[in-house]
């Protein structure tokens, strides 16, 4: 894949941007897709939109920087359900396609 040299490249100048205080970087690249930019099984649907699970990954790299910022979560989630995920309403509309 031609674009993946582009894209390592486009990242390679953004971290150079981190400063690892006010300005973060986080690649997840290696755990979406492999060396050549193929995306693993099950990270999208359309090869652009990430799914659940790519969204996930995405996430849990997240969780640590957001743990150091903000402190540990806390013991209670009083977050409502996410609105992307038409599973979480418990309604009976239109099942997501897996």
């Amino acid at each position: 894949m031609a674009a993946i040299s582009t894209i390592n490249s486009i990242n390679e100048n953004l971290a150079r941007l981190a400063d690892g205080g006010k300005i973060r970087y986080l690649n997840v690249n290696g755990k979406l897709a492999d060396k050549d930019g193929k995306l693993f099984d099950g990270m999208s649907r359309d090869k652009l939109h990430p799914t659940i699970r790519g969204y996930q990954i995405w996430a849990d790299g997240l969780k640590p920087i957001f743990t150091e910022l903000l402190g540990p979560p806390a013991k209670t989630d009083h977050a409502p359900p996410p609105t992307g995920d038409p599973s979480a309403s418990g309604g009976s509309g239109t099942a997501a396609a897996k």
